[in-house]
């Protein structure tokens, strides 16, 4: 979405507070950092995006200060093919742009800091043509901190060491190939019991296996780049079958058909197996598993084991299943306790379907300013639909005080995400000068956009005014 820098600034300050431990010059430091950003990444993150992606960037780097400067910008680099936030949404050189802001602002701060300088990174990184003359200027001046982006390393490595992989999603692939072709168990060391790990960092682990004798071991250890001792390796080998983390890996494996031959009884029985020893993504998944065959009871048992884990998606799945009535009698009340927990943890569509029922009164006491409240929150975080309603609510005064000019901004927001009814509503407001000009031009413009995507009040509008 394009913004001004002082709207830009306004809507970032809006978001809520991240908990974090970084220093408070490096939190300020994002605010002009990200508005360049937003353009270089030609606007593919919405504003919570590109904010959150940057803290846990930069809080990942802090919390790991022994890693040396040539290795530090391929931590960000890495996480951010695996944020879910930016996932399959950046290309390489928009990754390799936001990896470098975060990388040399962080680091920039850090040694002011210590040098008792208050000098601050976006001082030089303050701009596009800054943020690309700086990063140039690294790469031809330090080109080992960028050689691994031209490193063509295998997941299982070479013929002479075919036991190397570079994340444990691949070494859980290996072994799952392994343990299914010899029919042995797999064991394995769990990464979680390093020290300072977290599940960010996990590609930048490598992995090694024993292959020789009846069972196959795998030993996870932090690459010796990172300058931490690598004798602090994990401990308490377990099998495949006692861990529901590789049982999930394993088998969704079987039922994906990724490097073993699909077989979805023998998935169920291993997601089933981790299922019972309390593991939410496999419950989770459980749940899509009998959805998608009508099985109703079952489906809904596993997506509320899941939910009193407190996971995510399958609190926004039984607030659907109940707010729908899909498999069961239609149920609001149950629907808004659902989408109650998920809202809280910020899901955006659960926040839109909860206004719903607040403004309704369906299944809750009827409060349309908690309604207008959770819309509010919803259109903060880029939901099209939340921002649609704001904008109908500030352009026809119901429910808030009418200002064409938060309703064209809502209204604009929306439409930047090719929402049809919010084109159409840009085209009346420019048809009939409710707080602009009126100008034909823009007028035909939104309802071609609108029109575009299905919207018949945009057509009988263009033919209306003889536009086709």
């Amino acid at each position: 979405m394009i913004f001004s820098k002082a709207d830009f600034r306004t809507e970032l300050e809006l978001l809520p507070v991240i908990d974090s431990n970084l220093p408070r010059e490096i939190l300020d430091s994002r605010y002009d950092l990200l508005f360049s950003l937003n353009e270089l990444t030609h606007y593919k993150l919405s504003i919570q995006d590109l904010n959150e992606a940057f803290i846990l960037l930069a809080d990942m780097l802090i919390k790991n200060l022994t890693i040396p400067e040539s290795d530090k910008i391929k931590l960000p680099f890495s996480a951010l093919g695996t944020l879910e936030a930016t996932r399959g949404k950046l290309t390489q050189q928009e990754k390799i742009i936001f990896a470098f802001c975060v990388y040399y602002a962080v680091c920039v701060e850090l040694y002011d800091k210590k040098s008792g300088k208050m000098f601050s990174a976006v001082k030089e990184l303050n701009s596009q043509e800054s943020i690309i003359a700086r990063l140039q200027n690294e790469i031809t001046t330090h080109p080992e901190k960028f050689a691994f982006l031209n490193e063509k390393k295998s997941p299982f490595g070479s013929k002479d060491n075919p036991a190397q992989a570079t994340s444990q999603t691949n070494a859980r692939i290996y072994l799952t190939k392994l343990y299914t072709s010899q029919g042995k168990h797999v064991k394995f060391s769990k990464v979680t019991s390093l020290p300072g790990a977290n599940k960010i960092m996990l590609d930048l682990y490598d992995i090694k296996y024993d292959l020789s004798g009846e069972t196959k071991e795998m030993q996870i250890y932090i690459n010796p780049s990172s300058q931490i001792n690598s004798t602090e390796a994990p401990e308490g080998l377990e099998y495949y079958d006692d861990d529901p983390d590789s049982l999930f890996t394993l088998g969704m494996n079987f039922f994906n058909g990724e490097g073993v031959k699909p077989d979805s009884d023998r998935a169920i029985q291993m997601l089933k197996k981790s299922a019972g020893r309390g593991h939410a993504e496999s419950q989770y998944n459980l749940g899509l598993i009998y959805e998608g065959m009508h099985n109703f009871n079952e489906s809904i048992k596993y997506f509320s084991q899941a939910a009193e884990q407190n996971h995510l998606r399958a609190l926004v799945k039984l607030g659907n299943i109940y707010y729908r009535g899909e498999g069961v009698p239609q149920d609001y009340s149950k629907a808004a306790e659902y989408y109650s927990r998920a809202a809280l943890k910020g899901d955006a569509d659960s926040q839109y379907y909860l206004g719903f029922l607040y403004y309704s009164g369906d299944g809750v006491n009827q409060d349309k300013r908690k309604a207008v409240e959770l819309w509010s929150k919803a259109a903060l975080q880029g939901h099209a639909e939340s921002q649609y309603i704001m904008g109908q609510l500030y352009r026809t005064g119901k429910d808030l005080r009418q200002n064409y000019n938060e309703a064209i901004k809502y209204f604009s927001q929306a439409a930047g995400k090719n929402h049809p009814e919010s084109l159409f509503a840009l085209g009346q407001m420019y048809e009939n000068g409710e707080g602009v000009r009126r100008d034909i031009n823009q007028v035909v413009k939104f309802y071609k956009l609108a029109a575009e995507q299905n919207n018949e009040d945009a057509l009988k509008s263009l033919r209306r005014l003889g536009k086709i």
